[in-house]
């Protein structure tokens, strides 16, 4: 999958984090799930944008978001959003379950006892939408020249 797709797929995870926050129902996982979807796509399609490969994402990464976000500050990330101490904490905190799929496969029922132990959710949207508008023009750029310099101008 192309960088374009990686950051098209972050907005609709989005979305439907955003839609299904709207209806609150009482306490479930899957708005965590998938606001850290949203998230593991948006570093992904930066990390494409810059030219990493899908074995690499896949092997290297996985499903964590710190990896990745350790990753793509290597690589430049910092260029396109600043990510703030704070920030990276929520980011650790929820994919200290997150990597896990124990969002997905309901593995931890002490999240169900005890919701406390998950971070903000709106903080956790709000981090979301942050990378995915401010990676917007650089995977925009690297879905028409190929994939981008850190300075978010195209290279070979």
């Amino acid at each position: 999958m192309r960088a374009a797709g990686y950051h098209r797929y972050a907005r609709e995870f989005l979305g439907a984090y955003e839609s299904f926050v709207q209806h609150d129902s009482g306490f479930t996982p899957v708005p965590y799930f998938l606001v850290g979807h949203a998230i593991e796509l948006a570093f992904k399609s930066y990390l494409v944008a810059r030219g990493n490969k899908k074995e690499v994402l896949k092997k290297g990464l996985g499903h964590h978001l710190i990896k990745s976000l350790n990753k793509a500050e290597r690589e430049g990330i910092g260029s396109f959003v600043s990510i703030t101490e704070t920030e990276k904490a929520l980011i650790a905190s929820i994919d200290a379950y997150y990597h896990e799929k124990n969002l997905e496969y309901f593995e931890r029922l002490d999240l169900i006892v005890e919701p406390a132990k998950l971070p903000s959710l709106n903080e956790l949207g709000e981090v979301a939408r942050k990378l995915i508008v401010a990676l917007e023009p650089a995977v925009m750029n690297a879905a028409t020249s190929g994939k981008i310099g850190p300075d978010g101008l195209p290279c070979s």
